[in-house]
């Protein structure tokens, strides 16, 4: 279930601009999370909107002093925590609000506070 603190108003604003097609999501290992307008082309690289909240997470997560950096590994996006020189790919990165930051494989029964709720397609 989808814990309101970490979806933030920008974070809210910026699916919205996903879910419009107006903007899309992508990581530059420079520069972090960076939204784009979709008028600008370089959808290539565009993340999928499964990971989007998780990765404005992380974003806030690293712009507040957090030990990671965004790094891409054989074309996967992903987070290296820093302190303990360990990679996760981005879709494979849950948060909770009492253990924190997880790898979702290793703990599927972990509930995970950054899982949206599915979109209902039936309107």
């Amino acid at each position: 279930m989808l814990h309101p603190d970490l979806y933030d108003e920008l974070a809210q604003t910026m699916i919205a601009g996903f879910d419009a097609g107006t903007l899309y999501a992508r990581i530059d290992e420079q520069r972090g999370l960076v939204w784009q307008h979709t008028a600008h082309g370089g959808h290539d690289d565009a993340l999928p909107r499964s990971v989007l909240l998780i990765a404005s997470v992380l974003q806030q997560h690293i712009d507040n002093g957090g030990q990671a950096a965004w790094r891409n590994r054989n074309g996967i996006d992903g987070i290296l925590w820093t302190d303990e020189n360990q990679w996760m790919p981005l879709a494979d990165i849950g948060v909770n609000k009492q253990i924190g930051f997880y790898q979702l494989s290793v703990f599927p029964d972990q509930r995970n506070d950054a899982e949206e709720p599915p979109h209902d397609t039936s309107l």
